[in-house]
């Protein structure tokens, strides 16, 4: 059986982990969330220089625009 104190250190690391994971999430949606500009960028000047009127269409990373 686990003891007070060391049930204490497991929550703490735990916890820290957990932390430690959300930071990495947060990072990795804003990455995402700037690649998504910059594609959306990209396809609005493919569109003014093919100068083919902008539709919606789904995009190429499958990502829907919000």
């Amino acid at each position: 059986m686990r003891t007070l104190k060391n049930t204490h250190k497991w929550l703490k690391i735990h916890s820290d982990e957990r932390k430690k994971l959300l930071g990495n999430l947060s990072r990795i949606n804003k990455r995402l969330q700037d690649l998504q500009k910059k594609e959306d960028k990209l396809i609005k000047d493919l569109h003014f220089h093919t100068k083919l009127p902008p539709t919606t269409m789904p995009l190429a990373s499958g990502v829907s625009p919000t």
